[in-house]
């Protein structure tokens, strides 16, 4: 009798320390340890799809090995995406690759055939007929589907400082999004945007910005901030947009926006819309718009 209550005891204590293994979230698929999820509702640039993927506890998928790749080729097409979807891979300004976007190394490589100019941002190809499983390389402002990844249990480290994302942008028509878009964000930003566009005349769009302390817009006709005779608009001299968008034409078809933020702000979320016309759409420095 002894040793069976011994046995009992024992088996007891095994239950009572059993824990439930650690499951997907719904609507997010494991493989492996990881669990991945498509965002097929809405095509996004990959800046707006990173922060989408990170506003559900996960980031644009990392691929490190072919049999992933394989997968996620597989996973995305049963899913309704029959071209291609963002990965988390770009580059900087000039080429330069440094992590995945969920930090870890990139120690696996398939791209496709042929690179654009910097910076580029990477979709995987879905298509049975055009290269399948090759990382393509992308505008940044291009709009794709997104396949998003978080480990089993999620991710352990803290969320990352808002950063001020890509600083270049080409192209007629394009979106540049706040730090930690679509957050809030509270921290001390400096973030510089060069815009370029294709016709002769860039413009640019400024919405009302709501924060809890100062922060500032300054353009730029042209790409050099030390040329401050090249300042056509700043709103800290009293031309903030509080409740209007404020629209604006460079004489060429280059802008610098500097965007400024004071440390600890609460700012909210904001997009700055540019195209690139033939003429320009604001003949004035400002137009209000409701």
């Amino acid at each position: 009798m002894k040793h069976f209550v011994t046995a009992l005891l024992f088996v007891g204590c095994a239950i009572a320390q059993r824990t439930t293994p650690a499951a997907c979230p719904t609507g997010w698929y494991q493989n492996g340890n990881m669990c991945y999820t498509t965002k097929t509702n809405t095509a996004n640039t990959w800046s707006m799809a990173e922060a989408d993927c990170a506003n559900d506890g996960g980031h644009l998928a990392s691929i490190h090995d072919n049999a992933t790749g394989n997968y996620l080729v597989d996973f995305i097409w049963q899913h309704g995406i029959a071209s291609a979807a963002w990965i988390g891979l770009r580059t900087d300004p000039n080429g330069n690759f440094t992590n995945w976007s969920d930090g870890s190394r990139i120690d696996y490589k398939n791209f496709g055939p042929g690179q654009d100019p910097p910076p580029v941002c990477y979709a995987i190809s879905v298509s049975r007929s055009y290269y399948p499983g090759k990382w393509l390389s992308m505008p940044c402002d291009s709009h794709f589907r997104a396949i998003c990844e978080r480990p089993l249990g999620g991710y352990t480290t803290p969320r990352p400082a808002p950063t001020c994302g890509n600083s270049t942008f080409f192209g007629n028509d394009g979106n540049i999004y706040s730090p930690d878009y679509p957050n809030d964000f509270s921290a001390q930003e400096s973030c510089n945007y060069k815009i370029s566009v294709f016709n002769n005349y860039a413009n640019i769009e400024v919405p009302p910005i709501m924060a809890l302390l100062s922060w500032s817009i300054t353009v730029y006709n042209g790409l050099d901030r030390d040329n401050t005779q090249q300042i056509f608009y700043d709103s800290s001299n009293g031309n903030q947009p509080r409740n209007y968008t404020v629209g604006l034409s460079a004489s060429s078809p280059q802008l610098l926006v500097v965007f400024y933020s004071t440390q600890d702000n609460s700012v909210r979320p904001f997009k700055l819309h540019y195209t690139g016309t033939d003429q320009p759409v604001y003949t004035t420095v400002t137009t209000p718009r409701p």
